[in-house]
């Protein structure tokens, strides 16, 4: 990576990939991303996460954020508590797989549609999602 390389109409960053295309697995991208570190973390009880970075396999994820968490810890302390001691993870696995979709790769606008037109989003566990 080469910074600050001045040109006479502006300045150059060399990086060393290109953006806009994805490389990295699902389960990386939580892994790395400090807004979606408390469910990477829920993912890590009995290595629901190993899935998660399977390249053979196209995943949906609604990932709840940090602030998501951090809203049920307030509501719900107690339940918070369970899901994030870590010997609940059957709870944990159930709520995880209810925010995931295995088998497709589905922009918002894909799934806004299938909500749209009643069919829903398919999650791993529990009945279709609306958006």
């Amino acid at each position: 990576v080469e910074a600050n390389v001045g040109a006479s109409n502006g300045v150059i960053h060399s990086i060393n990939r290109v953006l806009g295309i994805p490389q990295d697995t699902i389960e990386r991208k939580l892994a790395r991303d400090p807004m979606m570190s408390k469910t990477f973390d829920l993912g890590k009880q009995e290595h629901f996460n190993d899935q998660l970075n399977k390249t053979d396999l196209q995943f949906t994820f609604l990932v709840p954020t940090d602030q998501a968490w951090d809203q049920i810890k307030k509501d719900f302390a107690t339940a918070y508590k369970v899901l994030f001691m870590g010997d609940f993870f059957y709870q944990v696995h159930h709520i995880l797989e209810r925010h995931l979709q295995v088998g497709a790769k589905l922009s918002i606008n894909e799934l806004v549609k299938a909500s749209q037109e009643g069919k829903g989003f398919e999650v791993m566990r529990g009945s279709p999602l609306q958006l």
